[in-house]
């Protein structure tokens, strides 16, 4: 009886154990309040709803930290990391451009590359260099994914942006952090940009047109051999055969 009284327990305890590592596991996703975009919130990261963000700063205790590159009054959704800052805090914020527009052709990414800069050098009160912009895709969606680099006082700030273009609105998913520490969190950003999903994704005609394009060729090559047979069964074209042994009328 004390065995299996024993036996029981442990197996009590490795299912319990098993349930908490699957709760542990299972990522939190965060909205912003329309609902328009969700993503998961990164491993060992932390949400910040935008009304408790000074009241979250001020909890941490640590004068020294600091929130650099979040947009207070726009931003949707902000997650950060604070465990692991001594005084910049890596975040990851999201706000939303009530318009399209962005379009993700080789035309479209030479335009944004043209002006991306001195857009951005003018909004953050600093130079702002490009790195990278490259055509993406976060999730389901794709993206324009641009890397830069900003001053901020007497540190270089990182950044990685996602810019995704909805049907009516536009995205943009930015991860900030010191350069020295840009690289230590990317991982873990990657991966929860990789859950991104937007109501309003575009329509995305591409395939659709290359499927009626092949239709059309299929359809255009089966008519032409269609008219070939029934024109050879009709005798369309052949010369009357002579035969001296057929009598006239």
């Amino acid at each position: 009886m004390t065995k299996l009284l024993t036996r029981t327990g442990l197996l009590f305890a490795v299912a319990s154990l098993a349930l908490f590592g699957v709760e542990q596991a299972a990522a939190e996703r965060a909205s912003d309040a329309r609902e328009l975009i969700s993503l998961e919130t990164p491993e060992g990261w932390t949400a910040v709803p935008r009304e408790r963000l000074r009241e979250t700063i001020r909890s941490l205790r640590n004068p020294n930290l600091r929130l650099v590159g979040a947009d207070r009054e726009r931003v949707e959704l902000l997650f950060i990391n604070a465990d692991e800052a001594d005084d910049l805090i890596p975040n990851l914020q999201v706000f939303i451009l009530d318009s399209g527009g962005l379009g993700l052709e080789d035309g479209d990414l030479e335009e944004l590359r043209a002006n991306v800069e001195s857009s951005y050098t003018g909004s953050i009160g600093g130079r702002f260099k490009l790195l990278t912009l490259t055509r993406s895709r976060v999730g389901g969606s794709g993206s324009a994914r641009l890397t830069g680099i900003y001053r901020w006082r007497t540190v270089n700030m990182k950044i990685l942006q996602h810019l995704v273009p909805g049907t009516d609105h536009l995205y943009a998913i930015t991860y900030t952090a010191k350069e020295r520490d840009f690289s230590r969190h990317l991982h873990t950003v990657e991966e929860a940009l990789a859950t991104v999903a937007i109501a309003d994704p575009p329509l995305v005609l591409g395939w659709l047109w290359d499927g009626l394009s092949w239709g059309a060729l299929i359809a255009l090559v089966l008519g032409i051999l269609w008219l070939i047979l029934y024109l050879s069964g009709s005798g369309y074209g052949r010369r009357p055969i002579f035969n001296p042994f057929t009598r006239a009328g």
